[in-house]
This record gives C-alpha cells, structure tokens and sequence, in this order.
C-alpha cells in the first residue's frame, strides 16, 4: 500500500468513511512494497455500492468452473505431455516444435485458468 493511499486529510474529509471498508482493501491488495494494483480512493466507491444478484453469482460461477476445467483438463495434460516429451529419447526437428507448442499451451490454459477463477470469484 502507497503511503499516498491513507493521509490524514483523507479521514478528515470523508474519503475513508468505514475502517472495514480500507480493510478489505488492504487485504485484497496486499502488495505493501511493490504498491497495489489500484488506490484505495479508486476502489472505495465499488465497496460501497456493491450490489449482488443470483444471477451474477451464477455467471461467476460458470467463469469459476471454466477457468479450473482450463486449468485441470487442458494444462495440466500439456504439462503431462511436457513430461513426456523431456523422457523421450527422440531427438528431431518436429519433436521440439511439439514440444515448445506443447509448452506455450501450457502457459497459456494455466494463466488463462487461474485469470478466469479469480474474475469468477470476483463476480
């Protein structure tokens, strides 16, 4: 958290209203040295005024389960087939253009993974 987050002038007129609320900044943006991802004055109105439906559930749901089946099913078994591929004694041009394929896949299905988690959590 940048020390330009919190400043006493900021108590003062009104900007942080609720402890809790700087709170629950804090503990989703714990990045203390490197700075967080947005200020807090960025992130205190969308505390306030969060509202929640069943249907945002579902749909954060149904992101959440995409992003672990991408994660599960696709990278992981990109992963496998990397192993695979590092066991092989097979030495050839079209070997390693699989298995950099199979590497990039992998990197992507696992970011692409874990990103559709947190946004279906965050839903």
């Amino acid at each position: 958290m940048d020390l330009n987050d919190l400043r006493p002038d900021m108590i003062l007129t009104g900007t942080v209203r609720n402890v809790i609320d700087f709170g629950a900044f804090v503990v989703l943006f714990p990045q203390l040295i490197a700075g967080p991802i947005v200020r807090y004055v960025d992130v205190a109105r969308e505390l306030n005024e969060r509202t929640h439906s069943w249907d945002d559930v579902a749909q954060g749901l149904r992101r959440f389960v995409v992003g672990l089946a991408k994660k599960i099913i696709l990278a992981d078994n990109f992963a496998l087939l990397m192993k695979m591929f590092r066991q092989s004694q097979e030495v050839s041009v079209l070997f390693y253009w699989m298995y950099a394929i199979a590497f990039m896949m992998n990197i992507y299905f696992d970011f692409s993974g874990y990103s559709d988690m947190a946004i279906g959590l965050g839903r």
